[in-house]
């Protein structure tokens, strides 16, 4: 099989999971099929690879308790390795972006053991006023669900931030230009050289757009 090292980049809704996966996609990081347009569109969800891949073991390990009782990691890791093939990766790292991946964090270590974790963190009521004002999100929760839901994420990334390999960063800072947590994932975890300048034209049309829509 080929050699690769996957990256999750997880957390709440709303906290800037997109905007972390560009950067890591201006370095290199493998993000799945269409990539040209990922870029502009912020979209890095690789939604294929996510239902095929992990959601139907992860499902069905979580309901019969197979994960307590031990299953085939191997059997796991080889069908998404071979998804990530059929898709057109060829080795090193790959990204899987899903607020989700919280709820399986110990399930998805066992199988990928060398994996990165990237939790993106935002202030836990400016994710709910995010949440409550964009749709759909709005409509699917009342604020206490909402409120509920993100002191869970929260509880999940706290105890598992404390593992090897697991690093956080705060997205809301790339746009006063303060890159160092991330420029700590891609120069430390991943020992890839630090593109600033991309990274920071990227914001610069990001604030842009923003100033655009205001």
């Amino acid at each position: 099989m080929i050699e690769h090292t996957p990256i999750f980049v997880t957390g709440c809704r709303r906290s800037g999971l997109s905007m972390t996966s560009a950067i890591l996609y201006l370095h290199g990081v493998w993000t799945g099929e269409n990539k040209a347009q990922k870029i502009n569109k912020m979209s890095f969800k690789n939604k294929r690879l996510w239902d095929e891949g992990f959601l139907i073991f992860l499902t069905s390990s979580k309901k019969s308790l197979n994960f307590e009782k031990g299953f085939d990691e191997l059997r796991i890791r080889s069908h998404i390795e071979s998804l990530l093939i059929h898709q057109g990766f060829r080795g090193g790292y790959w990204l899987l972006k899903n607020h989700a991946l919280i709820e399986y964090q110990d399930i998805i270590s066992a199988i990928f053991p060398n994996a990165i974790w990237i939790h993106v963190r935002r202030n836990a009521d400016e994710i709910l006023k995010s949440c409550l004002k964009t749709f759909p999100l709005g409509l699917r929760k009342t604020e206490e669900e909402w409120r509920h839901v993100i002191s869970e994420a929260m509880k999940k990334m706290d105890d598992f931030s404390s593992r090897k390999s697991v690093y956080t960063v705060y997205p809301e800072k790339f746009f006063n230009n303060d890159f160092s947590e991330i420029e700590n994932v891609i120069c430390q975890g991943l020992k890839l050289d630090w593109m600033g300048g991309a990274v920071k034209e990227l914001f610069k049309r990001a604030n842009r757009g923003k100033s655009n829509n205001s």
